[in-house]
């Protein structure tokens, strides 16, 4: 396997694995890669929704 299939492969994966994360997780109120975030500080730290009641 090319390094380039590899890397295709993995993030399929990665992004199939937090799609799936993101239904399991729904009702709990969990979301895994947040797009309406941002970061402070480090962006490790602190992380701050756009949502406030997240």
């Amino acid at each position: 396997m090319e390094l380039k299939d590899f890397i295709k492969a993995t993030i399929t994966g990665i992004v199939t694995a937090v799609n799936e994360l993101n239904e399991e997780l729904k009702e709990v109120g969990a979301v895994v890669d947040p797009h309406s975030a941002r970061f402070e500080g480090d962006g490790i730290n602190k992380m701050i929704y756009e949502n406030p009641d997240k």
